[in-house]
């Protein structure tokens, strides 16, 4: 999946979680924070990031600051 479109679908989940926190569904916006979360996951393994960022000298020792460093904010 091309990066543009990565983007859109995680600004698209973002807009989602906070309508459903500003609406206090608290429920739905903790399930779209985990949805946010795993198709993250599934784009750092598709785009293999921690092989990317070991080839240029960065050694990744917790896959939670990847998420960290490249968290996608709308």
């Amino acid at each position: 999946m091309p990066l543009l479109q990565a983007g859109e679908k995680l600004g698209k989940y973002e807009v989602e979680k906070r309508q459903a926190a500003e609406n206090e569904d608290f429920d739905k916006a903790k399930a779209k924070k985990a949805q946010m979360d795993e198709y993250r996951m599934q784009l750092y393994q598709e785009l293999e990031i921690s092989d990317m960022l070991e080839s240029l000298g960065v050694k990744i020792v917790k896959l939670s600051f990847i998420l960290a460093m490249i968290h996608v904010k709308f």
